[in-house]
């Protein structure tokens, strides 16, 4: 319905001629089955009926374009109705069918495959008459085929409209499109295809495509035929050279078109010129650096080849992720605040962690800016294996470091195992491969403590082979110092395993201490060289500081073992005087006891009292307990052998029982039989106050032995007595008691020794707790005293004890430490009887932990007020700590920096190198890590910094990655600036240098081969000769002035020019060097830009970079010549080291040529560097621009992008107070007329000198020679006549031209001067400028040049 009622209204006149035809016939057909007059066809429209045929009734057409038939038709599709004359006037239709004489009317509705209604089919007659059955159907019948042809007249007249329309937009399109038929013809085509393709054609409609154009590439002729057949082809870019010979890059798609019935009508094709693009897609390509170009929501729309290699992904796989899943979780919280930061038109720059699809993390440095058209585009870079290269420097400050560190640690650590342990792997966080430290034990053995990157492995270099050379320190008490490789190996195998494990080199130090070595300090590092002396002391110092420590924590360890152990058997024995059954219970129950105690006191595991029995070689048991089981047991007889069968103590080593000691209980001294201690654990070696327990032990044995007789019990007692006054004695002890009732303590003679007094000088051996508190405690330690013992007396358990340390005030009144134990001894109840304690002094050790504490403070001083920034950061590289300094350093608050990454504000093409640094310095902890990188200050700009690294997160104390750094920004400066002032000084002294020897023998060459040219008689082969000589001397000259120019040794004549007119001047030349294929363009400053400067110099620098302009554009291309003022800030400067700030003149040159890749970009102004073919320059063209440039003061800058073009901007400095020069005296001169003149010729070299008399003579002129400064003074006192000329070289030996000149113009003020010379700059520590009668003539030079400058210096009006 939708197609066909917009085609109702004027459908009559769009149908084509052959469905007219058919729709007539169908109408025909109707008149004649329905035996009728008549027939018509009418359609419907929106604005009402339209004949589309009619038979018989041509004089009724219009009468129906204003009726309607749905009245007639009601609910049934056919109707027929006899008309009557006189109808009524409702019916319009029928009254005027009646008026043209007809009486039928019959009709059948035409409906639409859609159910739509078209019109009707209707058949008239002049007699009234009826349509039978059969004909109503093949009225109806008819009418349906009206209704098909109908609608295809209407599709065929979509069509048509459709296909105008189509070929309308497809003319009219901007872009280059073309619709093709089946067969290739041309339907119609844009103005765009037609330009590109077939500029010369105007129209191409109804032509093939491939007679159009038959250079059509064959891949696109197959594309065609596959879209022929339904195919749609497209490509992305593909090249084609028009017929007019222009190449385009084209991005293309061909799609087929179809007809109603589904086939393929054709192809509709399409172009889009991505020339220019795709340029700009080469640079993306080709660049450097990653490039990303991200879409709305971060999604990656494009990505260069860079960035493929440094992050893993294939474009097609970049396409899928988004940003975020390129970095690191702890980077995608920056995301949002940094994309705050980029807007259009400015360029951020940042630094990313980022993961490779590998998983491997590397760090970027990524500039990112938004494009105009909303994208964001992002530049990174891979600065990972920078931080790499940064790490081998610092050994000696990561020595001193690791000696503090380890000075700490042997001052704060209690456990020397612990202490052992941190002490090696502080050595190897610090940059060893492996620490070592071994001492020496009983056995032959080193006990060892060792730290590596690899122990969890297990290291061979620990075993028994290692400690070869190890023991050799031991034994000469020397450092030993051995460098691996693999001729040492047979001597010391223990070398192939360091070698496998890139050990380079082994330093072992003896651990010392009065005079013994107890052990050693063995390194490995991964250098190869020999250790430094000052690295040699320091590990020396450090191993006397081991050693000193080891021996102080040794001897503490023993002695609070000791201390613990006397403490312990002074309870036994206090617990052992206080038991009544000792002293009244029987001897077997007293033995058993002693057992028992001597067992649980010093942990045996089994004691026994064996006496002797009453035959010989034998001992019975008298009492044996075991500690493990907690039984006792007697009787057992051995008649085995014993050792201790004298009177002394004997310690042996059992292979059964383990390591025993035979105490022998002696009576009267007779020994009587013996304590046997038995240890079954590993071996033990026996104590000194063990062994004096035990004899006690013997001895109170004895004295049980010996209750049933009191002499004997009391002998034993004495005896008793006599060993535990030695026991506490040797203990340093002192034991007191205490009356809780009376508030009295109870002293003995060790106690008051204890206290360095006596007991006469304190008035006996009791004494009141007031008295106590008053004579040795300080003031407020009388209630923690006093507490104590309360609750000594208030405690209820039986088994109570406490400890406590205070200070004292010794008898002698010196301050001190007392560490006491309280003891109370209860009753069943609990109730305190007396309470007891043993005192030891312990001021020494309180002494050692104050002078830990008061270092600890001096080293945190020193690390608050260094000027070093030194860092903290965990294993996340998080910083959890930065020293004041970093304020000075970087400009931020140290707190504001805590929690932030370590390289958060690193420069971006540091940041991959420092994160490599970090990496190695976890894997390889043994070498010695340093950096120099730059972080970005709170002001903005850079700063360069030397860092060391160190790994101290195993260190139990710092557990941090430590940093130290310092800002060495201006040394990096002034080393970059320095290096390049030197290399291109260097190179224009050797240039000049040349160029002044070469000048002196070219005048020799021009001045005899002018001689030659104007002799007569030569003859046309001499002539000839003599003419290539003089030929080839002017190219050797003009070489020689290149060089004199990038040397800046030219002489310069600086008067006051105005930019514009020299250029100006030079437009005629430049446009003949430049030839017919470049344009040149010329933009001048409105206004005169005024400057002070050589002409020729000015002129030679245009007309060079005009030359290199051409070179660049063989093909062509356009070079813009622009003049305009400049001014530069101090900032803009900086990085300059022969600039200042001020007013200048720019000459910007600007071409379209090839451009200058950026490796070849940095020397471009070195002599001889050229990219041409050996004949097609000297390379000395830009060179010769840069040396002029300098001896202007000015500077050069150079812009170029590679396919696209080179700018050169020359900046020289406007002079104050510098106006325009008046112009020049254009009045007739004749220069080469003869003269009559007294010149005075001085000259060193003796060739150019005869050279120069023999000109100057034939010229006329009267010439005195001297051949330098002396000679020349001498012959201008002596001269008979008036010297009107010095003509003189500036550089002899003996002087020089330029004092000379100044000396005898002092006696003539009138004399004028001609200087000559191969160059005359810094011929006397500064540039030659010309005064007043003084004129210059460059070397080489002509005969006629010579002659030239003679008569014009002499001719000039004086000054």
């Amino acid at each position: 319905m939708t197609i066909q009622c917009c085609f109702m209204k004027s459908i009559a006149g769009k149908i084509r001629p052959r469905y007219q035809r058919a729709l007539d016939d169908l109408t025909a057909l109707a008149t004649e089955l329905c035996c009728s007059s008549g027939s018509i066809a009418i359609c419907f429209g929106k604005g009402g009926w339209t004949v589309i045929s009619t038979i018989g009734l041509p004089e009724l057409e219009e009468l129906w374009s204003d009726v309607s038939l749905a009245r007639f038709f009601k609910d049934s599709d056919f109707f027929q109705i006899e008309v009557l004359p006189g109808f009524s006037a409702g019916a319009p239709l029928l009254t005027a069918l009646a008026e043209q004489g007809l009486q039928f009317l019959a009709g059948t509705r035409l409906i639409g495959s859609d159910g739509a209604e078209l019109g009707a089919l209707c058949v008239v007659d002049q007699a009234p008459c009826r349509l039978d059955i059969r004909q109503q159907g093949w009225l109806q019948t008819l009418g349906r085929q009206v209704v098909i042809l109908l609608e295809s007249a209407i599709q065929c007249a979509y069509l048509e409209e459709r296909e105008e329309q189509l070929s309308l937009y497809i003319r009219h399109n901007p872009a280059a499109v073309a619709m093709f038929d089946s067969e290739m013809f041309y339907i119609a085509a844009s103005r765009s295809w037609i330009e590109m393709f077939n500029p010369e054609t105007s129209e191409i409609t109804g032509r093939h495509h491939y007679e159009v154009n038959p250079d059509l590439p064959r891949h696109w002729k197959e594309a065609h035929r596959r879209s022929l057949v339904g195919a749609e082809e497209s490509r992305g870019e593909d090249r084609f050279v028009s017929t007019g010979g222009v190449p385009y890059w084209l991005r293309w798609e061909v799609c087929p078109w179809y007809r109603s019935d589904g086939s393929v009508g054709g192809l509709i094709i399409s172009y889009q010129d991505i020339t220019e693009s795709r340029s700009y897609r080469t640079i993306f390509e080709s660049a450097s650096d990653a490039i990303l170009i991200f879409a709305d929501r971060d999604i990656i729309i494009d990505a260069n080849i860079a960035a493929t290699r440094m992050l893993g992904y294939s474009k097609d796989e970049f396409a899928l992720l988004r940003r975020n899943e390129l970095l690191l979780e702890s980077e995608r919280i920056r995301v949002s605040a940094e994309k705050a930061r980029v807007g259009a038109g400015r360029m951020v720059h940042s630094e990313w962690l980022c993961r490779r699809k590998d998983g491997k993390t590397i760090a970027v440095e990524a500039s990112a800016t938004v494009l105009p058209d909303g994208r964001r585009l992002v530049v990174g870079r891979d600065i990972s294996r920078r931080k790499e290269r940064e790490r081998n420097a610092q050994h000696l400050n990561n020595l001193y470091r690791m000696i503090g560190k380890i000075d700490k640690t042997l001052i704060r650590s209690e456990n020397v195992e612990e202490l052992l342990d941190s002490i090696c792997r502080l050595a190897v966080d610090d940059g060893f491969c492996l620490a070592w430290i071994g001492l020496l034990g009983e056995g032959p053995t080193l006990k060892a403590w060792a730290a590596s990157d690899d122990l969890q492995e297990g290291n061979p270099l620990l075993e028994e082979g290692f400690q070869v050379p190890t023991r050799q320190v031991l034994e000469t008490r020397e450092s030993m110092i051995l460098v691996t490789s693999e001729g040492a190996v047979a001597e010391h195998p223990w070398m192939a395993e360091a070698l496998q494990r890139d050990y380079g080199r082994f330093s072992a130090f003896p651990l010392v201490f009065e005079g013994r070595a107890f052990g050693s300090l063995g390194l490995f590092s991964a250098q190869s060289l020999g250790c430094r002396q000052d690295e040699l002391r320091l590990l020396s110092y450090l191993a006397a500081d081991i050693s000193h420590v080891l021996e102080a924590r040794s001897r503490r360890a023993e002695r609070e073992a000791e201390e613990e152990r006397l403490a312990k058997q002074w309870e036994a024995l206090i617990a052992l005087a206080n038991e009544q059954t000792a002293q009244t219970g029987g001897a077997e129950e007293t033995l058993r006891r002693l057992c028992e105690l001597i067992a649980r006191t010093l942990n045996v595991e089994r004691v026994g009292i064996w006496l002797e029995a009453s035959h010989a070689h034998a001992l019975e048991c008298a009492a044996l307990f075991e500690l493990t089981t907690e039984t006792h047991s007697s009787g057992k007889v051995v008649v085995t052998p014993v050792t201790g069968r004298g009177q002394e103590l004997n310690v042996a080593e059992r292979n059964r029982t383990g390591v025993v000691m035979d105490v022998p209980i002696l009576h009267l001294g007779t020994r009587k039989g013996i304590v046997r201690l038995e240890n079954l654990g590993p071996p033990r070696e026996w104590a000194n106050d063990e062994k004096t327990f035990a004899v006690a032990m013997s001895h109170l044995v004895s004295l049980a032995l010996e209750q049933e007789q009191r002499r004997q019990a009391e002998n034993a007692l004495m005896i008793s007595e006599r060993t535990l006054s030695r026991a506490l004695k040797m203990a340093h002890l002192g034991h007191w008691e205490y009356d809780v009732e009376n508030e009295v303590f109870l002293f003995n003679d060790h106690f008051y020794d204890l206290l360095r007094t006596t007991a006469e000088r304190e008035g006996g051996y009791t004494m009141h707790s007031r008295e106590y508190a008053k004579r040795f405690l300080p003031e407020g330690w009388l209630s923690t005293v006093a507490e104590e013992t309360r609750k000594a007396v208030t405690n209820k358990d039986l088994q109570y004890s406490s400890h406590l340390e205070h200070p004292i005030v010794f008898g002698d009144g010196c301050p001190g430490y007392l560490a006491v134990r309280v003891f109370a001894q209860k009753d069943g109840t609990g109730k305190t009887l007396s309470t007891y304690g043993v005192n030891q002094d312990i001021t020494e050790r309180k002494e050692a932990e104050e002078k830990i504490r008061r270092a600890e403070h001096r080293f945190r001083s020193l690390i608050e007020n260094s000027t070093d920034v030194i860092v903290l950061s965990n294993s996340d590289f998080k910083i959890s700590y930065a020293s004041p300094a970093i304020n000075e350093t970087e400009g931020f608050p140290p707190e504001t920096l805590v929690g932030r990454d370590l390289f958060w504000n690193a420069h971006p093409d540091d940041e991959a190198r420092l994160w490599k640094t970090l990496e190695t310095l976890e894997n390889n902890p043994d070498e010695s890590l340093s950096a120099q990188f730059r972080r970005r200050h709170k002001g903005g700009h850079w700063v360069w910094i030397e860092a060391v690294f160190t790994n101290l997160l195993d260190d139990p104390v710092v557990r941090s990655i430590v940093t130290n750094y310092r800002d060495i920004t201006a040394r990096r400066r002034l080393e970059e600036q320095l290096l390049q002032s030197q290399k291109m000084e260097a190179i224009g002294r050797l240039a000049g240098g040349v160029a002044h020897d070469f000048n002196n023998m070219l005048t020799v060459i021009q001045g005899y081969s002018a001689f030659l040219i104007a002799l007569d008689g030569l003859g046309e082969e001499g002539l000839e000769a003599a003419q290539e000589i003089e030929l080839a001397a002017e190219r050797a000259a003009n070489l020689t002035r290149k060089l004199l120019a990038f040397s800046r040794k030219q002489v310069m004549q600086p008067v006051a020019l105005d930019l514009n007119e020299s250029v100006s001047g030079l437009l005629s030349m430049i446009e003949r060097i430049l030839g017919e294929d470049v344009r040149l363009g010329l933009r001048l400053h409105p206004e005169p830009l005024i400057f002070r400067g050589d002409a020729g110099m000015v002129d030679q620098i245009l007309i060079n970079l005009a030359v290199n302009a051409r070179e660049a554009m063989p093909g062509g291309g356009k070079l813009i010549v622009e003049t305009c003022p400049g001014r530069f800030s101090e900032e803009e400067f900086t990085e300059q080291v022969d600039k200042v700030a001020g007013e200048y003149v720019l000459l910007r040159v600007s071409d379209t040529g090839h451009g200058i890749s950026p490796e070849d970009l940095p020397r471009i102004f070195e002599p001889f560097f050229t990219t041409k073919a050996a004949e097609k320059g000297t390379g000395l063209g830009l060179s010769t621009v840069f040396g002029l440039v300098k001896q202007h003061k000015g500077t050069i800058r150079v812009k170029s992008i590679p396919d696209q073009g080179t700018v050169f901007e020359v900046f020289l400095p406007v002079s104050e107070g510098a106006e325009r020069a008046p112009a020049a005296d254009k009045r007739e001169t004749n220069l080469l007329q003869r003269g009559r003149e007294t010149i005075l010729l001085v000259e060193d070299e003796p060739s150019v000198r005869r050279l120069t008399l023999t000109v100057l003579g034939r010229a006329g002129y009267r010439v005195l020679e001297a051949s330098g400064p002396e000679e020349a003074l001498d012959t201008f006192e002596g001269a008979t006549r008036p010297i009107a000329l010095l003509f003189t070289d500036v550089v002899m030996p003996g002087g020089n031209g330029l004092e000379l000149a100044r000396r005898l113009q002092l006696r003539d003020p009138n004399l004028r001067v001609l200087f000559t010379s191969g160059y005359s700059t810094d011929v006397v520590g500064r540039e030659l400028v010309l005064g007043d009668n003084q004129s210059f003539l460059p070397k080489p030079s002509t005969p006629a040049e010579m002659l030239c400058a003679v008569r014009a210096c002499l001719d000039e009006a004086p000054a």
